[in-house]
C-alpha cells in the first residue's frame, strides 16, 4: 500500500515511527552506546562526554532525554555537525528496524515534519520551515530503495 504525503498530518499515531521520539524495537548506536530512540542518541551527540552518553542511554522517555539535552553545554562544532549526525542516526534507525523501514518505503513524495512548537529548522510550522528532518527521511528512504534494488 502506497501512502501519499498529504495523508501524513503529523508524526503521530500510525506515522509516529517517523518521529525521533519513537521508541525502537532495535536500539540505535552512537559511538558504541545503544539508545532506545534516535532522540536519545541525538541528544547524546551534542556532547563529547561518554559518561553523559551512558546516562542518556538509561533515560526511558525520549521527551525526558530531549529535556535533559537542553541543559547540556554543546560541543564546539555542534551546529556544523548536527544535520550529518541526524542523517546517520535516522539511517541507522531504519536499517536496524526493518518493520518501520517497510513503512517508510510505502510513503510516496515529500515528507514534511509538520509541528506546532515552532521548530522551523527540523520541521515546518504554519507553513514556514526548512524541514531538515523531512529531507533526511526522504534521503534515507532513497538510500534504502537503492540498497534494496542493489540486493536484487
Amino acid at each position: 500500500m502506497r501512502i501519499p504525503e498529504d495523508k501524513i498530518p503529523a508524526f503521530r499515531d500510525e506515522f509516529g515511527f517517523l518521529s525521533n521520539m519513537y521508541l525502537l524495537k532495535n536500539k540505535v548506536d552512537y559511538n558504541g552506546i545503544w539508545f532506545p530512540s534516535t532522540e536519545h542518541a541525538f541528544v547524546a551527540s551534542k556532547t563529547d562526554d561518554t559518561n553523559i552518553h551512558m546516562y542518556i542511554s538509561t533515560i526511558y522517555r525520549p521527551s525526558d532525554a530531549k529535556h535533559y539535552g537542553k541543559t547540556l553545554k554543546l560541543r564546539d562544532n555542534w551546529h556544523d555537525l548536527q544535520t550529518d549526525i541526524m542523517m546517520e542516526l535516522v539511517y541507522k534507525k531504519f536499517l536496524y528496524n526493518s518493520d518501520i523501514a517497510v513503512k517508510l518505503l510505502e510513503i510516496e513524495g515529500e515528507i514534511v515534519e509538520r509541528n506546532y512548537w515552532k521548530d522551523t529548522f527540523w520541521g515546518v510550522c504554519n507553513g514556514v520551515g526548512e524541514n531538515w528532518l523531512g529531507r533526511i527521511l526522504m534521503g534515507v528512504r532513497e538510500t534504502l530503495k537503492h540498497e534494496q534494488n542493489k540486493d536484487k
